[in-house]
């Protein structure tokens, strides 16, 4: 990456409206972009916890059951579903852990395959699913009118773009 860059900014401008799962136009990005990373653009079903090194990872191993873990360049990142009608806030700081994030929709992440700034490569630790994140833990992300939403069942409530991960360019990797 040039100065600034750190493989994990998205090269498509409005990327939270054109991430797709459509074939042709992620074999466009590719051929325009060989050399990027590729980010996940999460959906408000999906929190990723993002924990920024192995004491913020041992607090997730502690406290949560396993589910799909992506190893990063310095941390994990450990991918859950939300219950029906929950949904949450982007937080910078989880259950009182600096360096533990939350994430979900409006953010992305870096997919397995995706090489870190650093050099590393971004690798699935472990086969499961994402599992749902248990009740106690989002009924303690703090004020509940600002953190968590309840909402029904309706159609409104589902998940964007049809409950599908969707794939974007990001900025481009670092030699092997």
């Amino acid at each position: 990456p040039g100065p600034g860059e750190d493989g994990k900014r998205p090269r498509i401008r409005g990327w939270q409206e054109r991430a797709t799962t459509e074939p042709r136009q992620i074999e466009s990005w590719w051929e325009e972009w060989p050399e990027a990373n590729v980010g996940v653009a999460l959906e408000d079903t999906q929190y990723v916890l993002d924990a920024d090194g192995r004491e913020q990872a041992q607090w997730v191993w502690s406290h949560l059951p396993p589910t799909l873990e992506v190893g990063t360049g310095r941390g994990y990142h450990f991918y859950f579903r939300l219950p029906a009608g929950v949904r949450l806030r982007n937080r910078t700081t989880l259950w009182g852990v600096p360096g533990l994030e939350g994430k979900t929709l409006g953010k992305l992440v870096a997919a397995p395959g995706s090489i870190h700034k650093t050099g590393s490569l971004y690798w699935t630790r472990s086969d499961v699913l994402p599992v749902e994140l248990p009740c106690w833990s989002w009924e303690h992300l703090g004020d509940r009118d600002e953190s968590v939403h309840v909402a029904g069942d309706s159609p409104t409530n589902q998940a964007p773009r049809g409950g599908k991960v969707a794939v974007v360019g990001a900025s481009a990797r670092v030699g092997p």
